[in-house]
C-alpha cells in the first residue's frame, strides 16, 4: 500500500517524537514566515537546521488537535513532527 501523505494521517494515528512530545511544526519556506508564526504563536522558535518553526511541543494528543486547528484557521499550515 502507498505511504499515506502527512496530511491524510488522523490526530490517533501520529506517533509522538522519541522524546514523548507531538511537535506542531510549519516549513520555514517563505519570507516572514517565522514573523508570521509569532504572530499567532508569541514562543515559537525555530529548528537547528532554521528549516522548521516550531509552534508547540505537546504531550496531549487532544490539545495537538485544538492547537493545529487554531493556527490553520489563522493561516499557518501547521502538521505534526
Amino acid at each position: 500500500a502507498p505511504t499515506p501523505t502527512p496530511t491524510d494521517i488522523s490526530i490517533s494515528e501520529i506517533k509522538p517524537s522519541s522524546d514523548g512530545f507531538y511537535h506542531v511544526v510549519i516549513d520555514n519556506t517563505t519570507e516572514g514566515a517565522f514573523a508570521n508564526a509569532r504572530k499567532v504563536v508569541p514562543d515559537a522558535y525555530l529548528s537547528p537546521d532554521g528549516k522548521l518553526i516550531y509552534l508547540g511541543a505537546i504531550k496531549n494528543k487532544e490539545k495537538v488537535q485544538e492547537l493545529l486547528n487554531d493556527v490553520r484557521q489563522k493561516g499557518l499550515n501547521a502538521r505534526v513532527k
